[in-house]
């Protein structure tokens, strides 16, 4: 990706997540990356583009950031493993930037046949959800498609409440680690 590409790239980032995806225009996206429109249209033949590339970046960004944090604890047991999935989207939310999942806001904002918008969402559930799967199975969990399914639910819950703190990670986590544990195998 050229250095003007990545610019407005990261640009759009930055406006989607605090403003929306209809609150800000291409004239906007230009101008506050300081580019001529023929080059926008030159990387980004749309906005519908232009999102799309939005949200595979975001999707390949949160994908380093949690396997960075698993290459951290990749020598601890697997329960630990799991916890540091569930504690990421929690300090992910907490951070002074968050205002909202890019991907929800998408989901809410566009119709399923617009674009690869929706193929990109569950593109990125499905690598999340096999990476919980994953480490359940790991764990030796019965049914880990179901935790990984009561798992994906919380996260997304915390990730659609994200102004609220319905999730207090001392309250929900300890639930959690006590269900996987009764169903160990």
């Amino acid at each position: 990706m050229t250095v003007k590409k990545n610019h407005i790239l990261q640009t759009a980032l930055f406006l989607f997540h605090h403003e929306g995806f209809s609150n800000v225009g291409v004239d906007r996206i230009v101008a506050e990356s300081k580019t001529a429109k023929m080059t926008f249209y030159k990387y980004f033949p749309t906005k519908l583009r232009l999102i799309e590339e939005c949200l595979e970046a975001e999707s390949l960004d949160m994908q380093q950031a949690i396997c960075e944090q698993l290459s951290h604890v990749q020598h601890a047991d697997q329960l630990q493993k799991i916890k540091t999935i569930y504690q990421w989207h929690h300090d992910f939310i907490h951070t002074e930037n968050f205002n909202g999942s890019l991907f929800h806001k998408a989901a809410s904002t566009f119709l399923l046949d617009d674009g690869l918008i929706f193929d990109i969402i569950d593109q990125h559930k499905k690598w999340l959800f096999d990476l919980i799967q994953q480490q359940l199975i790991e764990f030796h969990i019965k049914q880990p498609e179901v935790f990984a399914s009561v798992m994906m639910n919380m996260l997304d819950g915390m990730l659609s409440n994200a102004r609220h703190d319905y999730m207090i990670f001392q309250g929900t986590w300890p639930f959690f680690e006590a269900s996987l544990l009764c169903h160990k195998t």
